[in-house]
């Protein structure tokens, strides 16, 4: 049934009760709103006092949509004016000074300056040179392009489309597990109790291992753009094809730093893509022998992995594949 005032075929919508919330907390009040709030208090105290309400307080807090400290605090600053004012009809309430942010100085480049900062880019590309926020940020700025941070560099950079990842890197890992032999975690206990020993004995620890590195080695991550024809990346660094020469290094070290003399370097010629095929018994003694041994510090203790040329069986038992020269 329609009611007054409401034309006909119009639902009724049901009244929704705004939920009460604390405005206070947190809010920077101002003089003209502490005057109404203290309005407020003084009407419902007044029914108050002719017992037409209870909790002036309250009241005020519920009317007001403000947390009764809130109230409280302010009815308070009033009495301290109160005192302290000089025979004033009206006391005012001291607004507070207006805070103002701090703006962060901000870099809009215009496309000139775009286009020239990606002929940079594209120079650092040219010349084969790894591309950084620091180096193309201190370029920017000896030329006068850019005059902003590195975090705004940065920025720009990704509007750009640019991102850092890996230059068109798509190797795949094979993962595989292994568990651990008895004799394994037998040889780890009883190196463990010797370092643990040599804590108290003091002597020199030494470490020593091989590994290598190939001449076309460089990082894989740079600021490059995404290639939407091939989905790989545009610019970067490109590294001939190949992984070039293979070099093996071996050499010794410790809380000392780098063991002088001792350190050796050789080219492998060996394409097995394993660097301890490069490695015998026979070399590693011989290195062991005339470069180690006479440049640590006596008494040292040496550290070395189980590989298979760092022991070598002095007399070999027979092997039927042997011939009569052995």
């Amino acid at each position: 049934m329609a009611t007054a005032g409401t034309p006909i075929g119009t639902p009724r919508r049901p009244l929704r009760l705004q939920s009460k919330r604390n405005l206070g907390r947190g809010i920077r009040l101002r003089g003209q709103t502490k005057t109404i709030i203290c309005n407020v208090y003084d009407y419902f105290n007044t029914l108050h006092k002719k017992g037409q309400s209870h909790g002036p307080f309250q009241r005020t807090a519920d009317a007001t949509k403000l947390g009764i400290m809130t109230i409280r605090n302010v009815i308070s600053e009033r009495d301290k004016l109160e005192g302290q004012s000089t025979g004033q009809d009206t006391l005012t309430f001291p607004s507070p000074q207006q805070r103002y942010r701090q703006s962060r100085k901000t870099v809009t480049p215009d496309r000139f300056d775009i286009d020239a900062i990606r002929q940079k880019i594209y120079a650092f590309h040219e010349q084969k040179e790894h591309l950084t926020i620091t180096k193309l940020l201190k370029t920017l700025r000896d030329d006068g392009l850019f005059n902003g941070q590195r975090t705004m560099l940065r920025l720009l950079l990704k509007d750009l489309g640019y991102k850092y990842k890996k230059v068109d890197d798509r190797r795949f890992y094979d993962r595989r597990f292994y568990y651990e032999q008895p004799h394994i975690i037998e040889q780890r206990r009883s190196y463990l109790c010797k370092m643990r020993q040599n804590r108290i004995d003091k002597k020199p620890v030494v470490f020593l291992d091989e590994t290598w590195a190939n001449a076309h080695d460089g990082k894989d991550l740079a600021w490059v753009e995404d290639d939407t024809v091939t989905g790989g990346t545009l610019g970067g660094m490109r590294r001939p094809s190949g992984k070039g020469k293979r070099l093996i290094i071996l050499g010794a070290g410790g809380e000392m730093g780098w063991i002088p003399n001792t350190t050796l370097i050789f080219q492998s010629k060996k394409d097995t893509g394993d660097y301890h095929d490069e490695m015998t018994g026979e070399h590693f003694e011989e290195w062991f022998r005339e470069k180690l041994l006479p440049n640590v510090p006596p008494n040292s203790l040496i550290v070395m992995d189980n590989a298979s040329y760092h022991s070598r069986i002095e007399e070999e038992l027979p092997k039927s594949s042997w011939n009569k020269s052995k």
